[in-house]
Parts: structure tokens; C-alpha cells; sequence
């Protein structure tokens, strides 16, 4: 009708025209034309851009290295205006991070055609409760592996050495098979909804019409963008499962009563501190407690309220227990009981009645009565008689009879009904992978009850930052959004492909290296240096302008105090500055974080030690509870950890010495090492084999041990000298005495088959190569004491008897009551002298001779005993041992060397608390057992390397400020990065030997070689 408008439900529009179809279509066009044709410049059509394949990207970073070549002198200018950009491309390069359960993750890079800069052009949408489920698994994998320990160790960082250039992608890792991925094997029954692409990279991504159709919601996810996801109820049921490690157990919200955000906020404006949460500073800082209007002095009718006010109370009505609030927020006082217990057995039933619901008795109702139960019931529901006539039709039946009270997702639904975010929603946006909180509502709760200290602070500092974070955070405000990628990729000089993240992350590092290094030398800053660990270090000592002009602090701050002693491999140490290049170093085999904890690998000095200051600098003082003793610099790392009652090496990591407090332990060397003083013997005129004093010192020491280990268990076979030893001595100290003296190591066989049956001990023979038995002949008989040896300085002297009394020595620590403990060497050393026809018993002037020696070099009486065993025995007591181990010692006996640096710290812990030197082994054992000094006592088919450690625990008992300054060296061991200096491992200087090779200053007074 003529009568209808266009907004009467009843009108129909007329049908368009041709002539209006076309005008529309050909608008269209237009419009798609513009928005998806190719761009036109100068008329010319640009088509557009191709992914180039990787191997370009690798060629270009490969070719330009860093930037020294002159043919890329004109590329620097890029590289210096992209270092802006680099913080951006680490921030994309991070939040696209490969996840545990992707073997390997390839990402869509953009990168610039000079290889100046790479970035990932990737945002990491997930959808949040699968993201959470797959965390979840990786929870439970982890918490396996603690307890197995099958695949994952820590790791050192940073991984690789300060001057190793990032690993070449193509070169080194491109063929390399990568690690399996970590997913944990999921039940074809229980998880069959997600079975199927829960590890994919982006899941139901690439879902195709199949399996929409069998979805209950049809397509899961909006498309190619990965923007919207909608699941179905049996697919959040068992992502919920999954994640059910991280999600929390609380479903009633009165739990949070005092305990949420807007409390937290109230006390901080109150200025107080809720009991188990945050203490946060004042929010108005103008609040004087003397300015209140009303308190106890002040009040007309002057009552003093004696009982204090809770901070409950203050908290939970601030308005009537405070006098000035501001800012205050209330929260809520309470929330109807919640009523759903949620179910630990799967097994249950939708519905069914927890115990934990105590039932109504009609029982009480009855009793109030006494027993009268009808009347009550009349009076509830009316007169009895009134409904007696009812009868209910046989046709009745119940409503929705005929509908199941549940289906196999009822339980799930209400479980699902009542689950934390994300897991009660069916559908949402995808999020990026560092925006979803995973473990957030952990510390919203209380801390758990008995948990340590450190456990509480880390609850109560994150709970502050949350409450920080939510005062500070500002509403966003709307602006235009900027598609940086897209611009560079518009250009000509950025090209896109897709390569492996490892990759990407190796060409970001090389680059943001090559931008800086290129900035230092732009501002003339070439007295400063940057690793490719990124830490930028001085090669000299900078003046005052030019620490101002590099903003830079003082140089060489890795430095250790004159006169420290340094643990050599020899079982000597020598100050600090006498090391020299080549010096064997004892060193830990261990690094930061690994099982292994053996010190006394030999290390060898790159470089002699260097004076790196010109002036005294000023140290800190590490006092150990058994009196050891260290001064170096504050900065300087120190191998140590936060003590507890089951530390272990695991736990170990370099700390900077001036953060070190009495809560630590420092690793420490248990091999006891004797002070050496080369400056006595500089104008010694001996000489022994053809070598003098003053020129090959090392090569005498070295000669006089090997000549008295013959001695204590040396055997002569035709023109071969054999040397026994047993499991408790270290081979390969021997070893290495027998290389510098010859060049050649000797045989080491393994002796066990010629013993008799009836012993069970196993030693090794060691045979020494012929050119050292000829030297040992020059000397004398092995089979006595040389006259060349009686007649030797006392540091020949002292290694002589060292080592013959390592090789067969004894120190016994009492295990009963009364028993006396002491060092003892048998007169009759040969242990195997009766099988191998080489008796060895020392005769009477020997013995004498020894003792004498023994008694001017440690300054105490030596006993002998007649007749104690196999002859007699040399007997130091236990107020000897200490001087013992600290002037002579023992070479060769590792097993020896620990037991004596028992003694020495036990003395040493004595002297320390100002406490009597006890010889009661209980109390020995008892300090022995508390702070975990270890027994060495290699297995038999690895002599040469002690199984167990030979590193100990020691306490820090205080670290303070030396009052003096000190003259300051280090060292450089290029393969241990360690040596001990004062008995406890340090790091070494690596950049010292190269940065003075680089720049010679007259600030600093170094010397190279010997």
C-alpha cells in the first residue's frame, strides 16, 4: 500500500536497477584497487616482496663479521642509526622464546639488506587456557626430572667464554640434530579432545572443515589472524585438568577477607602493614602521630584506653578506628558461603553428599518437643486430618522423569563453573605468551605455614609490587597505532624470511656487538673494551677526564691482595706475585652449578701474576669460622653460596666479594698446601744432577720429591725403577714431577695381578722412563738417603721427606676413647719389600738424620718409638700436626693432605673462637662432620682421579673493610677461569694479559714470561 514507509515492518525495497548493480561494482573495485593493488612510483608498478630464502640472510651477516673489513666502511653509518632500534628487536626476539615443548620454533624475520639488523616479526598470540594446560604438563615434566635427574642440568651463564665470538648458525648448528622437545605423554582416552594438536606451535590454527564440523562450536578459532577462540565444553574440561598444577584450589572469596587489593591499598594509606603482607612506605608522608585530634593526653575526660587497637581493625574500618584516613578504599566485609566442594576423586558422581556438609538432624527438632514430634509437623504444614483423603493418580509422575539427573559433562561443567579465569569462560581473545600470568594468584594467597623466611619475604615483595603496580598503573589512553614493521618492509632495504630463533638470536647478538663496538670507536673511547659478553672493560687506568668523558668507574677491579698465597699443583704455594707464566696452578674442575667438586686439577698460568694498580686500592677481609683468612677487592667473584643445611657444589656461583655476608659458605681447597719461599734459595751455590739453585729450583724440588717416594716405596727391576702406589695417593701429581724432569710421563700399570690372593689391597707400579732412572743414578742408591740430599738447603729437604712421607706415612685420629692421635711413618716404609726383593728398611743414622731435620724445620720434638711396628716409628703428636702441615706437609698422599687440612682447620677453628686446642677425636669428628670436610680415597680403576671431593664448605664467619689499602695482582688461567688463592677458589683476570698486550701504559707496571 502507498501508506507503508520504510520503517513499517511491512515494506518491501524495490528491486535496484542494472544500472545501480554496475555503479556499485565498479565503486568496488575501486576501493580494492586501491587497498590491495600493486603501489605505482614514477610510473612504474612495484610488485610485491617475496620471502628471500635464509641462505641470504646467513651470507650477508656471515660476510660483514665485525665490520673491520674496509669494503663495509660505508655500512657503519647504518649500523650506528639501527642500534636505536635494537631494544625492540631484543624485546621481539624474547617474546617469541621457543617453549620446552617445541623442538624447534621458525619465525618470519625482517632484516636489513647490510645485515645491519634483524628483527622477528612475529606477535605470539596463544589462547590463554591452553597456553596455561601446556605449562601445566611442563610442571609436572619438571617435577619429574628433580626427581630423576635424567636430562636437565644448570647452566653456567653466561655459557660461553668472554672473547668467543657467537657461534656461526651455518657452520656449527645447522646440521646438528635438535634435542627432543619435552611433552608429556597424553592418554588416548582421557585427553582425546586434545590429543591432537596440543603441542602444535599455534594450535587449531590450521584446523580444517572436518574437524569443525565435528566441534560442538564449529570452527575453534577465527582464522589465519589467531585473534578469537571459542571451545567447547569437553575441550576446557581437560585443558582444566591439565593445568590443574598451576591453577589455585580457592573458590570462596571470603578467603581474601583483609587480604586483597583494596586492603593492601588501605594499609599503605593508613601507613601500616596487614599480618603476612607487604610493608609498603607511607602514602602521605605529612601524617605527625602528635597531630592527631584525640589520643590519650588530650582527651576531655582523659580515659587511656590500655589495650591497642588491631591493625585488623584499623584496616577493616578505617573511618572508625583512625583519626586522619585519606584515600582509604573499602573492601568487601562478606560474600554469601560458597557451597561447592570441588571433588578429589574424578570417579564421582555429579551430585552427591560430601561429608564435609554436615547434615540437618530433625533429631534437635524432635527433642524441643519432648517427643512430640506431630505437633510440630501440624504446625508447619496444618491440620493432620486435612489431606488424609489424598491419594495421588497412578498416572502422576514427576517432572523431567524421563530427563537423566546428569550426562558424562555435568561434572565437568560445574567444575568448570567454578574455575579461576580462563578456565570459566567458553570463548575470548588469544593474549601474548608474556602477558598471561600463570603462577599470579600464588603469592595473592597467604604464605603457607612453616615455610623459611626467604620463602615469606619473596611472598610479601611481590605482593608489594602488585600493589605498586596497580597504584601506578594509569588508564591507557587512546592514540594511533604505528606498524614499524610495515614501514621498514615497504622499503628497499628490508627483505623478510623465515629461519630458526636460535639463528635469529646469534645474528642480534653479533649485531648489537658490531653497533656498539663501532659507537666506542666513533666517540674515541679506545681505551675501553666490550667482550662479546657484552661487559665493557678498561684496558688501563683511566684518568680522571677520561673517566668522566666514557662515564665509566676505575679499571681492573678483579684484583687480590699482595702476599695472598696461591695453591700450586706441586702442593707448594708461592704470593701472588711471584707467580710466573707456566706455573701449575691448583685449580677446580668444577664449574658453577655442576655435581662435580675436585680441586687440585693443575692449571697452568697463562700469564704472570700483574700489578694492575699503580696505588694501594682499597680490599675487603673474608674471615672464615676456621680462622682462613682472604683480602681482595670488593668486585672480585668468589666461589661461594647461601649456606643452608644441604648445600652442595649444585648450589655454588661466583659472588662479588663485597656482596658476601656470614650467611654464605666459600668453596675452599681441602688439600693443604705448604708456603713456599723461593727468595732463600736466590743465593744458594748447590747444586744437584748438574743443576743449580738459583737458576732451575723448580727442577731440584721436583727431583728431591721423586727420590724420596723411591725411598719410601720404590722397587729396583734390571734397569727400571718402579715406584707403588696405592689407592689413597695421587698419581698424577707424580705424573706430572716426572714431565718436568724428563718431558716424558712414566708407565703406570696396573699392579693387582701379582698379588697374592689373601690381599685385597691394590696399588700401581709406576715405572719410570729411562732418561729419569738415569738421572736418579747421578744421585745415588734411591734405596738410601743420598749424601747430595743430606747436604741440601732445607727446602730440598723439605720436599724429601714430604714426599717419602706421603708415600707410606700414617695419621691416625683416634676412633676410641683415649686413643692417641698422630702422625707415624714406619721404619720399615718398603710395604711390598719382601715380594719384590727390595728391601728398604732405613738404618739408624737414616732415622736420625730425618728426625733431626723434622725437628728444625717444624720447631717441635719428634719421637721415635721402638719397636711399635715393623721395626719402629716416627711419631709427631697432635700438637705438632699443625705446625706440620703449615712448614712441611705432604706430597704425593692426597688422602694425607686432607686429613692434615682436617687438623689444620680444626686448630685453626680453635684459635679463631679463642677456645682450647682439644685432642678429644669426638669433638675433632663432630667439627669434621659439621662443616663436610671430605675424605678422598679414589676407586681403583681411576687412581689418577679422585672420585670423591676435594672441596669443602667453609662458612664465612665475617667479611668487613680492611682499614689499609694493599697492592693489588691477579692471574689468568685461560681453561679453568680459577685458581685458590689463600685456600678458597676465585675467578680469575681473563682480560689482563690481553688488554697490556694491547696498550702499554705507563700506569700500569706489568711483567710477561718468567
Amino acid at each position: 500500500p502507498e501508506s507503508v514507509t520504510p520503517l513499517d515492518p511491512r515494506f518491501v525495497p524495490p528491486e535496484p536497477s542494472r544500472a545501480e548493480i554496475d555503479k556499485k561494482a565498479q565503486e568496488w573495485r575501486t576501493l580494492n584497487a586501491k587497498r590491495y593493488d600493486t603501489k605505482r612510483r614514477m610510473g612504474f608498478a612495484e610488485q610485491e616482496k617475496a620471502d628471500m630464502p635464509p641462505e641470504h640472510l646467513r651470507k650477508i651477516i656471515k660476510d660483514h663479521g665485525d665490520m673491520s673489513a674496509r669494503k663495509y666502511r660505508h655500512d657503519k653509518r647504518v649500523y650506528l642509526g639501527a642500534l636505536k632500534y635494537v631494544p625492540h628487536a631484543v624485546l621481539k626476539l624474547l617474546e617469541n622464546m621457543p617453549m620446552p615443548w617445541e623442538q624447534v620454533r621458525e619465525v618470519p624475520v625482517l632484516y636489513h639488506v647490510t645485515g645491519a639488523i634483524t628483527f622477528v616479526n612475529e606477535i605470539p598470540w596463544v589462547i590463554e587456557p591452553v597456553y596455561m594446560a601446556q605449562w601445566g604438563t611442563m610442571w609436572i615434566m619438571m617435577r619429574r626430572e628433580k626427581r630423576d635427574r635424567k636430562h636437565f642440568r644448570r647452566m653456567r651463564f653466561p655459557p660461553f667464554d668472554d672473547e668467543e665470538p657467537p657461534l656461526d648458525y651455518g657452520d656449527n648448528i645447522l646440521d646438528v640434530e635438535p634435542l627432543e622437545a619435552i611433552q608429556m605423554e597424553l592418554g588416548e582416552d582421557d585427553d582425546a579432545a586434545v590429543i591432537d594438536w596440543f603441542y602444535d606451535n599455534k594450535p587449531l590454527a590450521d584446523e580444517d572443515e572436518e574437524d569443525a564440523e565435528k566441534s560442538a562450536v564449529g570452527r575453534r578459532v577465527n582464522g589465519s589472524s589467531y585473534r578469537r577462540w571459542r571451545l567447547d565444553l569437553p575441550v576446557m574440561a581437560n585443558l582444566h585438568r591439565l593445568a590443574d598444577q598451576l591453577l589455585s584450589d580457592l573458590v570462596d572469596p571470603n578467603y581474601f577477607y583483609l587480604f586483597d587489593l583494596n586492603s593492601f591499598i588501605t594499609a599503605k594509606c593508613l601507613n601500616m602493614a596487614i599480618p603476612g603482607g607487604p610493608r609498603f612506605e607511607p602514602m602521605h608522608r605529612d601524617i605527625n602521630p602528635a597531630d592527631e585530634d584525640w589520643n590519650e593526653f588530650n582527651d576531655i575526660n582523659k580515659i587511656i584506653i590500655r589495650q591497642p587497637i588491631r591493625t585488623e581493625y584499623k584496616v577493616a574500618f578505617p573511618h572508625l578506628y583512625n583519626s586522619l584516613p585519606r584515600k582509604v578504599r573499602m573492601s568487601q566485609y562478606h560474600t554469601p558461603a560458597v557451597q561447592y566442594i570441588r571433588p578429589d576423586d574424578p570417579d564421582l558422581p555429579a551430585f552427591y553428599f560430601d561429608p564435609v556438609i554436615n547434615p540437618i538432624s530433625s533429631r534437635s527438632l524432635v527433642s524441643q518437643f519432648k517427643d512430640d514430634a506431630r505437633s510440630v509437623e501440624d504446625e508447619i504444614f496444618g491440620d493432620g486430618d486435612e489431606d488424609r483423603d489424598f491419594v495421588l493418580p497412578r498416572s502422576a509422575s514427576a517432572f523431567l522423569a524421563d530427563t537423566p539427573l546428569e550426562t558424562e559433562n555435568t561434572a565437568n561443567g560445574i567444575a568448570l563453573y567454578w574455575a579461576p579465569h580462563p578456565f570459566n569462560a567458553r570463548s575470548g581473545s588469544t593474549r601474548r605468551a608474556e602477558d598471561v600470568p600463570l603462577v599470579k594468584d600464588w603469592y595473592l594467597e597467604h604464605c603457607p605455614p612453616g615455610m623459611p623466611v626467604k620463602v615469606r619475604v619473596s611472598y610479601q615483595k611481590l605482593l608489594k609490587n602488585y600493589v605498586l603496580n596497580a597504584l601506578h598503573s594509569t588508564r591507557p589512553k587512546a592514540q594511533r597505532k604505528k606498524y614499524l614493521f610495515r614501514q621498514f618492509k615497504a622499503t628497499k632495504f628490508f627483505q623478510s624470511t623465515e629461519i630458526d630463533w636460535v639463528e635469529a638470536g646469534l645474528q642480534v647478538c653479533r649485531q648489537g656487538h658490531n653497533m656498539l663496538n663501532l659507537l666506542i670507536h666513533r666517540k674515541r673511547l679506545n681505551y675501553l673494551h666490550l667482550d662479546y659478553n657484552f661487559n665493557l672493560k678498561p684496558i688501563k687506568t683511566l684518568t680522571t677526564k677520561e673517566r668522566k668523558k666514557s662515564r665509566f668507574g676505575n679499571a681492573f677491579h678483579l684484583c687480590i691482595a699482595a702476599g695472598t698465597p696461591v695453591s700450586l699443583g706441586t702442593g707448594l704455594a708461592l704470593p701472588i706475585e711471584q707467580v710466573r707464566g707456566g706455573h701449575a696452578l691448583q685449580c677446580a674442575a668444577a664449574i658453577p652449578g655442576s655435581a662435580s667438586s675436585s680441586v687440585g686439577v693443575a692449571g697452568v698460568a697463562a700469564s704472570d701474576a700483574f700489578q694492575v694498580h699503580k696505588s694501594p686500592q682499597l680490599c675487603v677481609c673474608i674471615k672464615c669460622i676456621d680462622g682462613t683468612e682472604l683480602v681482595l677487592t670488593p668486585t672480585h667473584p668468589v666461589l661461594a653460596a647461601r649456606w643452608s643445611p644441604g648445600l652442595s657444589m649444585e648450589d655454588v656461583e661466583y659472588i662479588a666479594a663485597g656482596e658476601l655476608t656470614p650467611e654464605h659458605a666459600v668453596v675452599c681447597s681441602a688439600l693443604s698446601a705448604v708456603l713456599d719461599s723461593p727468595g732463600d734459595d736466590a743465593q744458594s751455590v748447590y747444586e744437584l744432577a748438574g743443576w743449580k739453585m738459583s737458576h732451575h729450583r723448580d727442577l731440584i724440588l721436583a727431583l728431591a720429591r721423586i727420590l724420596g717416594a723411591l725411598l719410601a716405596n720404590g722397587a729396583f727391576h734390571l734397569l727400571t725403577i718402579r715406584l707403588f702406589l696405592h689407592d689413597e695417593l695421587d698419581a698424577q701429581q707424580v705424573q706430572a714431577d716426572i714431565f718436568v724432569l724428563c718431558g716424558e710421563y712414566g708407565q703406570l700399570v696396573d699392579a693387582r695381578d701379582v698379588e697374592s690372593e689373601d690381599r685385597q689391597d691394590h696399588f700401581l707400579k709406576l715405572v719410570l722412563p729411562q732418561s729419569l732412572c738415569q738421572l736418579v743414578a747421578t744421585v745415588g742408591d734411591p734405596r738410601t738417603i743420598p749424601d747430595a740430599i743430606r747436604s741440601a738447603p732445607l727446602s730440598v729437604q723439605r720436599e724429601y721427606i714430604a714426599a717419602w712421607w706421603g708415600i707410606n706415612g700414617t695419621l691416625t685420629i683416634g676412633d676410641k676413647v683415649g686413643a692417641t692421635e698422630s702422625l707415624a711413618f714406619t721404619r720399615s716404609a718398603a710395604r711390598f719389600a719382601d715380594r719384590y726383593n727390595c728391601d728398604s728398611e732405613l738404618d739408624d743414622s737414616s732415622i736420625e738424620w730425618i728426625q733431626v731435620t723434622l725437628e728444625t724445620l717444624i720447631g717441635t720434638d719428634v719421637e721415635y718409638v721402638e719397636g711399635a711396628s715393623e721395626g719402629g716409628e716416627l711419631c709427631l703428636p697432635f700438637d705438632s700436626l699443625a705446625p706440620f702441615a703449615e712448614k712441611v706437609g705432604v706430597r704425593y698422599g692426597r688422602d694425607m693432605q686432607t686429613k692434615l687440612d682436617w687438623v689444620r682447620r680444626w686448630v685453626g677453628y680453635c684459635a679463631h673462637n679463642r677456645a682450647s686446642i682439644q685432642r678429644n677425636h669426638h669433638q675433632i669428628h663432630q667439627f669434621i662432620r659439621a662443616i663436610n670436610l671430605p675424605s678422598v680415597r679414589p676407586t681403583a680403576a681411576n687412581a689418577t682421579q679422585p672420585e670423591q671431593s676435594t672441596a669443602v664448605l667453609i662458612r664465612i664467619d665475617s667479611v668487613v673493610v680492611d682499614t689499609d689499602t694493599h697492592m693489588v695482582y691477579d692471574i689468568t688461567v685461560p681453561q679453568h677461569e680459577n685458581f685458590v688463592a689463600g685456600s678458597v677458589v676465585v675467578h680469575n683476570c681473563r682480560e689482563i694479559l690481553r688488554l697490556t698486550k694491547m696498550i702499554v701504559d705507563s700506569h700500569v707496571q706489568y711483567r710477561l714470561g718468567n
